[in-house]
């Protein structure tokens, strides 16, 4: 069908041409039966007439056909070109714009000015060597950071190892609009914050108490050390000093319950996650400043009041480790 029209569309477009091919090849005919009719110098006139004319159309036809499919290639390489013209047109144009969104972010912002000011020249000198070898390794830490920005940073999140945990967790509770902190504790093992900086961190959360900061925290007890005395002595002291306590056994959370973490909620900006091996030497901590994952560790901590120790039963608990000592 398709064949058909496109037969019928080449033989109206050259009608004209066709009409006198076939008049000028009935000519040609005519004159080479007069030539055999011994009407030779009639016949030949028209033979040769004829033919010229028949071989006239025919390479006419032939170059307005090869004109009109030039001017049909060069029409679509002339919208082929306008169209990627215009396409880069547009690149370049959300390019400005977004670099232009870009310094204008940047700009409001002293600390990230003078950051990026600072980065873009050595980055720039970076690229100037010219080895491919060292721009390949460069890209790829170039790509790890833009990883980390994809899947942490822009996303409100900053991990750190161990060696930066204590710094951050108090750089945080120092803020002056924090006036509250909520914290999970889950104790794996009697040396839960047990080394020097765990110490060091739980007389700072005392000097925020002596400032008028309100501290909320509930220990998850591992089975194993539920009477163990060198716990329950730590989570009695910090009752004394005035943490808010509260104790949740954890075999009494149930299975279903997706409620045992190790975190802190600061206020209402942050929340942290500390991930501990089981001798509770912390490996990484993540903090997060993003209002639905501050709302969920709020839910966790709402949820896991409901499992805690009774106000009598915590008191015949921690009382258990001063008739021990008596005892």
């Amino acid at each position: 069908m398709v064949n058909n029209q496109k037969r019928e569309s080449i033989i109206s477009k050259y009608r004209y041409q066709w009409t006198g091919l076939i008049v000028s090849l009935s000519v040609a005919i005519v004159g080479a039966i007069l030539r055999a009719q011994t009407q030779i110098e009639t016949g030949l006139v028209m033979f040769i007439g004829g033919s010229l004319l028949t071989i006239t159309i025919f390479l006419s036809t032939l170059i307005i056909k090869g004109r009109d499919d030039i001017g049909e290639v060069l029409g679509r390489t002339t919208d082929r070109i306008e169209s990627e013209f215009r396409g880069n047109v547009e690149q370049i144009r959300d390019g400005f714009l977004k670099m232009n969104e870009v310094s204008q972010r940047i700009a409001t912002d002293p600390n990230v000015r003078d950051f990026y000011n600072e980065t873009i020249d050595p980055l720039c000198e970076a690229f100037e060597i010219k080895d491919n070898v060292f721009r390949d390794l460069a890209i790829s830490v170039l790509k790890e950071f833009r990883s980390r920005l994809e899947r942490e940073l822009s996303r409100g999140t900053v991990s750190f190892r161990a060696e930066s945990f204590w710094p951050v967790y108090q750089k945080l509770l120092s803020q002056e609009d924090i006036g509250s902190y909520k914290s999970i504790a889950w104790v794996k093992s009697e040396d839960y914050w047990a080394n020097e900086a765990g110490k060091f961190s739980i007389d700072f959360n005392y000097d925020l108490l002596a400032k008028g900061k309100s501290i909320e925290r509930i220990f998850i007890v591992r089975d194993k050390v539920w009477m163990n005395k060198r716990v329950k002595k730590w989570i009695c002291e910090q009752k004394s000093r005035g943490v808010n306590v509260k104790i949740v056994k954890e075999s009494s959370i149930p299975p279903e319950e997706d409620l045992r973490y190790d975190l802190g909620i600061y206020g209402d900006r942050a929340v942290g996650y500390v991930q501990e091996d089981d001798n509770c030497r912390i490996v990484q901590f993540d903090l997060r400043f993003d209002k639905i994952e501050i709302d969920k560790a709020s839910n966790i901590f709402e949820q896991l009041k409901t499992h805690a120790l009774r106000p009598f039963e915590l008191k015949t608990y921690l009382d258990s480790l001063i008739s021990s000592k008596t005892g």
